[in-house]
């Protein structure tokens, strides 16, 4: 299925090639071919590479211009920035639309033009996967949770939706664990909610939070939303 996805992937670029993006390379190695044998490691470079990611994991187009920084929301971006090259997690909160998830994508983005190992998840679809046969709520919790942890960089967008579940809780507080007590993944996570309100909802999340992100790294995206303001 992923190599099938690959090729559809090829096929879309090669057909839009005439509507280059901006970060579009000469490519020495696939000569602008994208070439997947080109594309492994330190094979392509990176303006190709990017582009082939952005069609095959369907990021938004919209997630991939420049950010809009201003007082508001300058320190969100200066701590997003320090991501991927970081030693701790990041935990960015505000109202919706102030630009969290846009900062989220664009460290993603980033990611895989270093070729990290990572992975972005949109929390409140975490629940749509299925229980096994039989399967205890216990052991349904650490079965998801293992699963997003298998990465070094893991993004998780909306990490407290507004309708959750005490299972969702559940998964949340045990990828959070892990990362306390293992050192890794590394999160970066997007919330509307502060920790003083985290702490109301599941006191041990906030802590975990606290624990992996250090006081430096939890920061308020007050921007206004951005849809108001015609972005």
């Amino acid at each position: 299925m992923e190599n099938k996805d690959a090729r559809e992937a090829q096929r879309s670029i090669r057909a839009s090639a005439e509507s280059k993006p901006q970060w579009w390379g000469d490519c020495k190695v696939c000569g602008d071919s994208f070439d997947l044998e080109s594309l492994q490691p330190k094979g392509a470079c990176p303006s190709c590479r990017r582009y082939f990611n952005v069609s095959l994991l369907k990021i938004p187009s919209r997630f991939l211009v420049n950010f809009e920084v201003n007082q508001q929301n300058k320190c969100a971006d200066q701590t997003s920035r320090g991501f991927v090259d970081g030693n701790k997690s990041v935990y960015i909160f505000g109202t919706p639309g102030s630009g969290k998830t846009h900062l989220a994508y664009l460290s993603y983005a980033e990611s895989l033009d270093k070729l990290k190992k990572s992975k972005f998840v949109k929390v409140p679809e975490i629940m749509s996967a299925e229980h096994e046969p039989g399967e205890s709520k216990d052991h349904f919790i650490g079965r998801i949770a293992y699963q997003l942890c298998k990465t070094d960089l893991l993004y998780l967008d909306e990490l407290i939706p507004e309708r959750h579940s005490d299972e969702l809780l559940g998964v949340i507080y045990q990828v959070l664990d892990f990362a306390f007590e293992k050192g890794r993944p590394r999160i970066f996570m997007t919330c509307n909610f502060g920790l003083d309100m985290v702490t109301k909802l599941s006191d041990r999340i906030a802590s975990r939070i606290a624990g992996i992100c250090g006081s430096d790294n939890v920061v308020e995206n007050n921007d206004e939303d951005w849809r108001l303001k015609g972005g």
